[in-house]
């Protein structure tokens, strides 16, 4: 691991060095899509929050840095949903005319389900059906893949991952401000618009579908998927009002430039995070864009990208391997897990708070 000031400098280069990337995504292009834009966009703008994540590292605001470095962990699993998620499960209602009857509902929801158990091709994407509280509603859970761009009426082009369209689509005001009655929301009391929008949050845009749909979608896998809960429950620590967010900052609140000190261990901790969600995001970029466009120009990216991630190998991430020293306390927890008779589970455990676990690592050192 480099020193903090050699990783800086490594970050930095990185962010720079990205600045350029759009025209040889383009070079040689002969068509573009919107979405592509699309994705650009949340590229140039995940980046431009991780420097202001290194100037408020440069006057010791640690915990500003961690709130901030959760809407890039955010920002860049949506994008590779939106990216890559190929297939997507989501939940319909569908109202029964029952015309008085107190039985229609049960009828039609037993045809359905004998008419999906027996594997009628109509029901192929079905997934499950349920009887919903109202007596007049069943809903349908099936799963299927992307959809087409609104102009392309005769559907020749790439099927586009129905994230793309729900993250184009939402509107939080219309979630979330629609039922307010002191204000103003100009026209949007319309109940099924208000639906759709509750329905595509939900459905796609919340963290837990984005966990689901990572899986669905084989983007983690279950190990991989309860790191990326770690760091979430981590960064949500500084984020959200709790306790922990608080009093786990104590070790350095006062240790800020304006006292003549800083947490080095802490600083270390954002910049890995950087360096990986760097990496994370180059990544993704250029194989998409290589698969696209072969006369794109990314090597230079890539090796980029490569080089920072053997740099910051030593954190222990959501991609990558573990190090010695984690392989030890694995081990050491196993055995105290061991001596209470207790189930000893498979693998290398993982951690739970990166700053503890890099003060032990500096600590050895």
């Amino acid at each position: 691991m480099p020193s903090n000031q050699e990783l800086l400098t490594i970050v930095n280069d990185t962010a720079s060095l990205v600045g350029n990337i759009e025209p040889n995504i383009a070079l040689g292009v002969e068509s573009w899509s919107s979405t592509w834009s699309t994705y650009l966009q949340i590229f140039y703008s995940e980046f431009d929050s991780m420097r202001s994540v290194i100037q408020l590292l440069s006057s010791g605001k640690y915990k500003d840095c961690f709130t901030l470095l959760r809407t890039v962990f955010e920002y860049y699993f949506l994008l590779l949903l939106m990216i890559r998620g190929k297939k997507y499960r989501d939940s319909r209602k569908f109202y029964v005319e029952t015309e008085g009857s107190t039985t229609a509902r049960d009828e039609t929801y037993a045809k359905w389900m004998a008419d999906w158990r027996s594997g009628k091709p109509a029901y192929s994407k079905f997934k499950a059906i349920d009887k919903g509280h109202e007596s007049d509603v069943i809903y349908v859970t099936f799963e299927t893949e992307g959809l087409y761009q609104s102009g392309d009426a005769e559907k020749k082009g790439d099927i586009v991952p129905v994230f793309y369209f729900a993250f184009d689509e939402y509107d939080p005001d219309v979630h979330f401000l629609a039922g307010l009655d002191t204000v103003d929301k100009q026209g949007l009391r319309v109940q099924d618009i208000v639906d759709k929008h509750k329905h595509l949050y939900s459905h796609f845009l919340s963290i837990d579908r984005i966990a689901t749909n990572l899986s669905l979608n084989d983007l983690l896998t279950q190990e991989q998927l309860d790191r990326f809960w770690v760091h979430y429950n981590y960064l949500s620590a500084y984020t959200h009002p709790t306790t922990r967010g608080v009093e786990s900052m104590d070790s350095f609140t006062y240790s800020m430039p304006a006292y003549g000190r800083t947490d080095s261990v802490a600083e270390l901790v954002v910049l890995c995070y950087v360096a990986h969600f760097q990496v994370m995001l180059i990544e993704l970029i250029t194989t998409f864009f290589s698969e696209k466009n072969p006369k794109a120009s990314l090597s230079a990216y890539q090796s980029q990208a490569e080089k920072l991630k053997n740099i910051v190998a030593e954190f222990w991430f959501i991609y990558n391997d573990p190090t010695p020293f984690d392989v030890t306390q694995s081990d050491l927890t196993k055995s105290w897990i061991k001596m209470r008779s207790l189930p000893v589970p498979s693998g290398v455990l993982y951690y739970t708070d990166p700053i503890d676990r890099m003060r032990r690592i500096s600590a050895q050192k």
